[in-house]
């Protein structure tokens, strides 16, 4: 199999000269149409992003960690992105005294890199802003805030918002991510993928 005519890079595999850079019709110039057949209808191409602010043990450095008055949480904030399916994309952890919409600029910064074909984002009112306006025009993202509606009265699933909040309820089943207890944040960053991880390993040997 051979790839695309439509590349012209020196890096495809079928061109005679040495691979000089990047292919900008594949990401991986080795990957050919047959095998970006099957690849593509697996990518995601939207995603859910929240935050959640989590205590902090005492093992968590005073300049590593924050206060939230709204939650009034002093400790961490963890900033994530997830698929329709809850599986998580990006992770960012942060103090918890920063606002949502400016985690939510390294959040999606960190997503369109490791997640470049998602085109739509679920938010909270708490996004809502300047950084929908900079997420369509850096990125080319649309960030669609989901609100509550004005007479509401008590609980009420809101339409995407339940994915991301029950992903959050995942990583809070393992006993390290209950509370921030890492000195890193990098750490803590490395302890919610490892949740993640467990709760995908479990799906599979069902």
């Amino acid at each position: 199999m051979s790839s695309s005519p439509a590349c012209t890079c020196a890096s495809c595999p079928t061109h005679p000269r040495a691979r000089l850079a990047r292919c900008e019709v594949y990401p991986a110039s080795a990957t050919t149409d047959a095998q970006w057949a099957v690849i593509a209808p697996l990518l995601p191409t939207a995603a859910i992003i929240d935050s959640q602010s989590v205590r902090a043990a005492d093992t968590v450095a005073a300049h590593s960690r924050g206060y939230d008055a709204g939650k009034r949480v002093a400790g961490r904030k963890r900033h994530i992105a997830v698929d329709t399916g809850g599986l998580v994309l990006a992770v960012l952890v942060t103090v918890a005294s920063i606002q949502d919409r400016d985690g939510g600029l390294r959040l999606i910064d960190r997503l369109v890199q490791r997640a470049c074909t998602v085109g739509l984002i679920w938010a909270d009112a708490g996004y809502a802003g300047r950084l929908v306006l900079f997420a369509a025009r850096v990125w080319h993202v649309t960030v669609a805030v989901v609100r509550r509606a004005d007479d509401q009265v008590g609980f009420k699933v809101l339409h995407r918002r339940w994915v991301v909040e029950r992903t959050f309820a995942w990583i809070s089943k393992h006993c390290r991510c209950v509370r921030d207890y890492e000195r890193r944040i990098d750490t803590s960053e490395a302890m919610i993928h490892t949740a993640m991880i467990m709760t995908m390993s479990h799906r599979l040997a069902r």
